[in-house]
């Protein structure tokens, strides 16, 4: 049965903001994200890399459809996002890898097949009401290249009270003006639900840890009462490291018309 393909990968996860209208605002629609999570067999991770560049040429050629993104979760573990505007755009994603594996072909299919010691799936939604979002982001987003994710497995009943201890710390920061962006997403598809996954970047991670410490000094003590309260919520936490891999990802062009 042929799979999807995956080249290592997580998210440069933009979440996007709210708009204001003349009267009221009008929130931008929220970002489903469906990733693929790889783990290579130690002795085939050049292989493994060789032929994801292949991969990726050949979504080039053929016009592949769906952008994706890769992060590397570990020496040999990678995360690979994909943007989509619905559920049904997995259906259509399935059509456009049968594409990518007929111009591969079988045998180079099956070497890529060996490379890997196991993959998971799963969806998540960025919720752009619980990001935020300050005016003056302190880095560039082209120098990013490290991502801090957790993930936030609930106890039953509390997602509306955790939504709004986060809406309430999301104002503390704004009135401290704090400007590091951090973002929220729930977890869908693949996950013990319910999850709410918090994650925030740095241009590489002794850069996020400078600014953890930085933030630290300037609202730890205040922000004592948010985290406290958001954890009382919470039954178990997975924390996670990403670093961005440019040569890994696909950024499709798109059309002027499109």
């Amino acid at each position: 049965m042929r799979r999807f393909f995956g080249v290592c990968l997580i998210l440069i996860c933009s979440i996007l903001l709210q708009t204001n209208t003349a009267n009221a605002q009008e929130e931008k629609k929220n970002q489903l994200w469906f990733c693929m999570e790889e783990v290579v067999l130690t002795d085939h991770w050049k292989e493994y890399k060789d032929l994801s560049k292949e991969i990726i040429t050949i979504c080039k050629e053929s016009d592949f459809p769906f952008s994706f993104y890769a992060w590397a979760t570990g020496e040999l573990s990678y995360a690979i996002w994909f943007p989509i505007d619905s559920y049904a755009d997995l259906d259509k994603m399935k059509d456009a890898w049968k594409v990518v594996i007929d111009k591969m072909g079988e045998d180079k299919v099956a070497a890529f097949r060996k490379t890997l010691k196991c993959r998971k799936t799963y969806t998540a939604v960025g919720i752009n009401s619980l990001a935020f979002v300050p005016e003056n982001i302190r880095f560039n987003w082209d120098d990013v290249k490290y991502c801090r994710w957790s993930e936030f497995y609930l106890k039953p009943g509390t997602v509306d009270d955790v939504k709004k201890i986060i809406t309430d710390a999301n104002a503390f920061l704004k009135e401290k003006e704090m400007d590091d962006p951090w973002y929220v997403a729930m977890g869908g598809i693949g996950y013990e639900g319910p999850v709410v996954v918090g994650f925030s970047y740095g241009v590489d991670a002794e850069d996020f840890w400078a600014q953890t410490k930085r933030f630290k000094e300037k609202a730890g003590d205040d922000f004592k009462q948010f985290s406290e309260a958001f954890y009382k919520n919470v039954r178990k936490v997975v924390r996670k490291e990403f670093w961005y891999s440019k040569e890994l990802s696909y950024e499709r062009e798109k059309k002027s018309e499109e």
